[in-house]
């Protein structure tokens, strides 16, 4: 991916340069192509979100109109530009991904997958940043609601907003009914 630009743990990142972006168990890496070591990472955990967007598929080029006097020419001419409309017109796919954490924005450009594919294709870290950021932390556990029936409820919310999958939220479910965690 393409850096373009945002802040980045220890500012290492430089615009216009090309990165390998791994999503790997626990956390991204940033790796500048070609080099073992990774100039910036970010833990699952400290991602609040990930978006994935852009124009997706870009046109360029074409846009040219054939005519001519009489049949004979208009046919002609809608041929010559057909055929120019072919040569000069090209396909691009600009997708962007925002990633933000609580002291980082990084914006990344990709150049291969649709947004809706690039989504799928990063269907399962996704999961795991999502369920990084609703696990309690290790500091110490969160103030307990009033019932699991509250529990329940905040649940089906977060199922409803988008913020859980629907097996991320039966899992959760189960735990609360069982006592277990």
């Amino acid at each position: 991916m393409i850096f373009l630009g945002g802040c980045a743990p220890g500012d290492d990142l430089i615009r216009g340069d090309s990165y390998d972006v791994r999503f790997l168990q626990d956390r991204i890496a940033i790796f500048p192509q070609w080099l073992p070591d990774p100039v910036a990472e970010l833990a699952y955990a400290s991602i609040e979100t990930v978006d994935i967007g852009g124009p997706g598929l870009v046109k360029t080029g074409g846009g040219f109109i054939g005519g001519g006097l009489g049949v004979t020419g208009a046919v002609e001419g809608m041929a010559i530009a057909a055929l120019l409309n072919a040569l000069t017109t090209q396909v691009t796919v600009k997708t962007i991904v925002r990633i933000q954490a609580a002291h980082s924005e990084i914006f990344l450009l990709h150049g291969k997958l649709t947004p809706d594919a690039l989504r799928i294709e990063l269907s399962r870290p996704l999961g795991l940043i999502r369920a990084a950021r609703t696990a309690p932390s290790d500091q110490g556990r969160l103030a307990e609601p009033a019932s699991v029936i509250d529990q329940l409820a905040k649940l089906a919310a977060m199922l409803e907003a988008g913020p859980l999958t629907r097996d991320e939220c039966d899992q959760l479910k189960a735990q609360l009914i069982t006592g277990k965690q």
